[in-house]
């Protein structure tokens, strides 16, 4: 008599196991795709950090650049130059210049940093979908799995 109701509660617990397992491995795929969903939005907020950081950083660059060109002209002219024409003219233009390059510098550095960003935020999604396939999988798998051991229990037992 216990060997029947032996039978049915291995195969019971088996089934049981594999259940539980596929319900793990969905909640495992379930929380890389939460947390990924949480990069992704981390990720959009520091590229446009990265871009507004470097939008003010390049403005006042700019801002300073006027200053230097404002503090040159006042310099060539208490030394008697006529600030709008030769040497002095030149001296301002130089100026202005080399800070629009640093200036560019800044915006374009500031680009870099969010696209750096964003391929790596690309990396980490990727590398999820393969973590949540995979989760999938052994879900399926454990599923398949557990009833393939229940089937041939219940065939060898009973059949």
């Amino acid at each position: 008599m216990c060997g029947p109701a032996l039978a049915v509660a291995s195969l019971v617990m088996t089934g049981m196991g594999a259940i539980q397992q596929f319900q793990a491995a969905n909640a495992q795929a379930e929380y890389a795709e939460a947390v990924q969903r949480n990069n992704d939005i981390m990720a959009d907020r520091a590229k446009k950090d990265a871009i507004k950081r470097g939008k003010r950083e390049e403005t006042l660059r700019r801002m300073q650049i006027k200053q230097d060109v404002g503090t040159a002209r006042s310099k060539l002219a208490g030394g008697g130059f006529d600030v709008n024409t030769g040497s002095a003219l030149t001296r301002q233009s130089d100026i202005t210049a080399m800070g629009g390059v640093e200036a560019l510098t800044i915006r374009n550095n500031a680009q870099r940093e969010a696209y750096g960003i964003g391929v790596d935020n690309y990396r980490e999604r990727a590398a999820t979908r393969s973590q949540v396939a995979a989760s999938k999988n052994r879900a399926t798998s454990s599923l398949i799995s557990g009833a393939s051991s229940v089937a041939s229990g219940a065939y060898n037992y009973f059949g």
